[in-house]
């Protein structure tokens, strides 16, 4: 399982900037390699039912914006994801 204790062990950060004012979701963001990752965490509590938690992430690109959303939701996956 991927959740926000994955997130800080591996040195994310919560980025209160992106947070939405919308979502009660926290943002976190990972300076990696040349890279900036951004992250969140999900749960039943945010309308997936039966899913445990996960972990949905991106790699900022020159425009600010993120690439694509990939979902993390095995053991070790946010970690191999920001290794590759």
């Amino acid at each position: 399982m991927q959740d926000e204790n994955t997130l800080i062990k591996l040195g994310f950060k919560h980025n209160k900037d992106w947070d939405s004012e919308n979502v009660d979701t926290k943002s976190y963001m990972l300076v990696l390699n040349n890279k900036v990752f951004r992250a969140h965490c999900y749960d039943e509590s945010q309308g997936f039912r039966g899913v445990s938690k996960f972990v949905t992430i991106g790699i900022i690109t020159k425009n600010n914006k993120v690439d694509r959303w990939r979902d993390c939701c095995s053991k070790e996956s946010v970690k191999t994801f920001i290794n590759k």
